[in-house]
């Protein structure tokens, strides 16, 4: 079990919840214009097929506001651990697992992976992207900086690579 601190989660969730309410309104909107469910398997019908790569400060974060909005992330790290916890201000969350360590039992191509490791770290990582990630794979990662895409896309095979700013106050 780890225990991570967050001072304001609350306002993370909301966010996290009007971004999933808003993808699920455009999900629904394409499926009744007919716009199959190949084209919305990105961020629409599929999107329960996502992974977590990391269990650390910021991937605990990220995983405690999927869980607390709904979603249960799969986990990936270097060591494994049934759950993981997150003590907030307004209480502790538990995020069940397992923490999987072994890229050989990913079980294949997800949608989308978010990558929470250090820019060192991304090498170590390499195996984890090769097993998840896929032509319609959207990799998603979590590090401040302005040259993530290009250290994660020569790990990333055919997956879109998009960087995101990480600010937890």
């Amino acid at each position: 079990m780890v225990r991570k601190t967050a001072s304001s989660l609350h306002l993370h969730k909301r966010v996290l919840h009007k971004f999933a309410r808003h993808r699920g309104r455009i999900a629904m909107a394409r499926q009744a214009n007919g716009i199959g469910r190949k084209r919305l398997g990105k961020f629409g019908v599929r999107a329960h097929n996502r992974r977590l790569v990391t269990a650390g400060k910021i991937g605990t974060t990220v995983a405690a506001a999927l869980y607390e909005a709904g979603r249960r992330p799969r986990i990936c790290g270097r060591t494994a651990r049934d759950q993981l916890e997150l003590q907030t201000s307004h209480g502790r969350i538990v995020v069940p697992g397992p923490v999987q360590t072994d890229p050989a039992q990913a079980g294949g191509t997800v949608d989308l992976v978010f990558l929470a490791v250090k820019a060192t770290q991304v090498e170590g990582a390499a195996p984890w992207l090769k097993a998840l990630c896929g032509p319609d794979t959207v990799v998603c990662v979590l590090q401040n900086g302005v040259e993530q895409e290009s250290i994660v896309r020569p790990y990333a095979g055919a997956a879109r690579v998009i960087p995101a700013v990480v600010w937890f106050p």
